[in-house]
């Protein structure tokens, strides 16, 4: 009896595989039973398959008959997988398989991430490894550790080792959508340990700013939604002039932030100025998001009184991080506006017992774009009397003018389906550009089934949407 839940759809290989994968746990730095599954397997069918220190395998794939002499493709994608669950779910992802089920035409899991990304690369290489009846050229099949948590497997692998300089990533893209460019990223920090002063004859408020619609801090940021700390500062920046301010504390989501709490102090009687003050700036402030966030609300309101804050210099200087350091694009395409090229993202801000951390991300396909910025950030960080620290960073994926990869997606694309397939430019950072970093020859282009909401547990796979994926890419490797 076959009880497996994938087994009536097609392409049988692909679905056999991806639910191969789901069934072992693979959180990122714990990737040790995929890996050992991906030897097995390549050991299996007598695969040429090596494995780094770091755990990334590589497999190559003989041509079939006919082919040859064709030129090399790379496929790429990872093993780990974003582990989230949703409140009261009882699931542990480093010993459990992932529980799925179907809803109609969505592949979905059970109250947690599905894992999809990036399982549907690793089941389209094994798919395409054990199908006997597929042409295609020689191939390289190279499978990665760690990309959920900073690309950081793909940038301990030895890139002298591959020897294509085609190269298709299937952590990127949609069915009928083709991503040929993406972004590098500088994470930037700076931290400071306040001596604070008592808090005599002040009165307390706190400054709330929620409902926010918030989101991926790269791939969202085209969107203007509000970044609720870059709103709190320069509520505070401009109430700062006007009157001393006390910092008490400051909590923040993380990401777009949509949320941003910030207690402070104000001088005794002064209190309700201060909190016109903040009304007022939130009028001409609340109409820039009507449309692209309409449910922000700002709340001000009295606090129990604090003990010790910030002194008022002090406390200018993280306001005006806040209000200095922009979340949103700095920089667009000069041919299609629409394109993000460079964007900037206060991550996170938190301030507590006079102590800061503060997080910020630049990301920019252009590595001269991105390193600009971060020289540009050190100043103001500088000028403020803050050390901004680059804690790491990666590079862009740059789009190629002349791209003999895109032409052929184009014109199988075309030939299948009658219609032209939508290029997309990601503004989020993809393994393809550590692999460009190294072989800056490297002709690459992006796609996959088209799966959404990743790293959330509403994460699904459309399941209608892979046999026009498979059948796409094959015929590339076909043609």
């Amino acid at each position: 009896m076959n009880n497996r839940l994938l087994s009536g759809y097609e392409p049988k290989g692909f679905f056999h595989w991806f639910e191969e994968v789901s069934k072992i746990p693979r959180p990122s730095y714990h990737e040790e039973q995929i890996i050992a599954f991906l030897v097995r397997f390549a050991e299996e069918r007598g695969l040429c398959c090596k494995t780094d220190p770091s755990g990334n395998v590589l497999i190559r794939l003989p041509a079939t008959a006919g082919y040859e002499e064709k030129p090399s493709i790379l496929l790429q994608g990872h093993m780990d997988m974003v582990c989230v669950k949703d409140e009261g779910v009882d699931f542990d992802f480093a010993k459990e398989p992932i529980r799925m089920r179907i809803e109609g035409n969505l592949l979905r899991a059970c109250g947690t991430t599905l894992g999809a990304d990036n399982a549907t690369g690793v089941a389209v290489m094994m798919a395409l490894a054990d199908d006997k009846t597929i042409p295609h050229p020689p191939m390289e099949l190279l499978f990665t550790v760690k990309e959920e948590v900073g690309l950081l497997g793909i940038r301990e692998f030895d890139m002298s080792q591959i020897r294509s300089r085609r190269m298709v990533n299937l952590d990127s893209g949609y069915s009928h959508v083709l991503c040929v460019s993406g972004v590098g990223c500088a994470k930037c920090a700076l931290t400071e340990t306040f001596a604070c002063v008592p808090a005599e004859r002040l009165s307390t408020i706190s400054l709330e700013i929620s409902g926010g619609q918030g989101g991926h801090s790269g791939i969202r940021i085209h969107l203007g939604r509000v970044c609720a700390g870059n709103v709190a500062g320069e509520l505070l920046h401009g109430l700062a002039r006007k009157m001393p301010v006390y910092l008490r504390n400051v909590v923040t989501g993380t990401a777009i932030l949509k949320y941003a709490k910030v207690t402070f102090a104000v001088d005794e009687g002064r209190e309700r100025e201060a909190a016109s003050i903040l009304e007022d700036t939130w009028q001409q402030i609340k109409k820039r998001y009507e449309i692209a966030d309409p449910d922000v609300v700002c709340k001000v309101a009295g606090e129990e009184a604090a003990s010790a804050v910030l002194s008022p210099e002090d406390s200018r200087r993280v306001i005006d991080l806040l209000y200095l350091f922009h979340t949103g694009a700095h920089k667009h395409d000069g041919i299609d506006p629409t394109i993000v090229v460079a964007s900037g993202c206060v991550i996170a801000c938190a301030l507590n017992d006079g102590k800061l951390e503060f997080r910020y991300n630049i990301r920019s396909t252009d590595d001269t774009v991105r390193e600009l910025l971060v020289g540009r950030y050190t100043e103001i960080a500088d000028l403020l009397g803050f050390e901004l620290r680059l804690l790491d960073q990666y590079p862009g994926w740059p789009v190629r003018q002349t791209s003999e990869m895109q032409e052929r997606f184009k014109a199988a694309h075309r030939g299948l389906f009658g219609e032209e397939i939508t290029i997309q430019h990601m503004h989020g950072g993809v393994e393809v550009g550590v692999v460009m970093g190294a072989i800056p020859d490297m002709d690459a282009v992006g796609i996959s089934p088209t799966a959404t909401n990743a790293h959330t547990t509403m994460e699904d796979l459309y399941l209608d949407e892979v046999k026009p994926f498979w059948d796409l890419l094959c015929k590339v490797l076909r043609d």
